[in-house]
């Protein structure tokens, strides 16, 4: 910038060697040559916090889940299209309790000085202090609790200007993992009852009845084969003729039974 100026000093006193000054100009004062110039170069090349434009800044989501006693992250984002001046850029967080109605301010960023509203918030909350000239506003809690529950809100002003509206979103505190936990087992008992309420079948059983039938054995001798097969065949003459043959046979037979004893 020095230099800048050393230059456009030795232009208009080149200028003025001359007697003329660049066409369209006029007569125009040495001094206010110079002065004119520093301020086309400072609209050019060094444009102020104000001129710089804040968009879109956003906590991303409306509601927001948190396990608890974690170190967690309220995600929150804006654009520019330069980077800030620290020194020019002020932000600050805060809540509305669950069940309140009372603003709550929980950490600020003035400057490059981090400040906590009250003695009982201290090396709670964090800021990324070098990024929020980038756009980064997101807010660190570093162990989270149930009390944490709330609609927080962040505020950023540039050069004492509020960005509006101002971004809110509710947190939401839970025990993530019990609740999952808690889900399971519900699923698992449900199962449980349903298998129980369900009617058992009757199982079918085959009985195999083995029957074992006695064996009869046909004990027969020669008379009742006789007395059965052969008399109700025979005729009258035969019947008599068959008669006198057994009587003979078995006279014979006796005999000789006698006789086989007697020698």
């Amino acid at each position: 910038m020095f230099l800048f100026i050393v230059c456009c000093v030795f232009v208009q006193k080149k200028f003025e060697g001359r007697g003329r000054l660049p066409a369209g100009m006029g007569p125009v004062r040495p001094h206010s040559f110079i002065f004119f110039i520093i301020i086309i170069i400072n609209g050019l090349f060094f444009h102020s916090t104000s001129a710089v434009k804040v968009q879109n800044l956003t906590l991303f989501k409306p509601k927001l889940t948190l396990q608890l006693n974690t170190r967690n992250v309220i995600p929150c984002s804006f654009y520019t299209e330069r980077l800030l001046n620290p020194l020019k850029v002020e932000l600050e967080w805060g809540k509305i309790p669950v069940g309140k109605s009372e603003y709550k301010p929980l950490i600020r960023l003035s400057g490059n000085h981090v400040k906590n509203p009250s003695p009982d918030l201290m090396d709670l909350y964090d800021l990324f202090v070098s990024e929020i000239p980038r756009g980064n506003c997101s807010l660190v809690i570093r162990h989270t609790k149930t009390e944490d529950s709330g609609t927080y809100m962040v505020r950023l002003k540039v050069k004492g200007k509020l960005y509006e509206p101002v971004p809110s979103i509710k947190i939401r505190l839970m025990n993530l993992q019990t609740d999952e936990s808690l889900s399971h087992n519900s699923e698992k008992g449900a199962r449980s009852l349903k298998e129980k309420g369900k009617k058992k079948e009757p199982t079918a059983t085959t009985t195999h009845i083995t029957t074992t039938l006695p064996r009869t054995t046909a004990m027969t001798n020669e008379s009742d084969f006789i007395g059965s097969y052969i008399f109700p065949k025979l005729k009258g003459h035969e019947m008599t003729a068959l008669t006198v043959v057994l009587v003979i046979g078995s006279v014979l037979v006796a005999f000789s039974a006698l006789g086989v004893v007697a020698w």
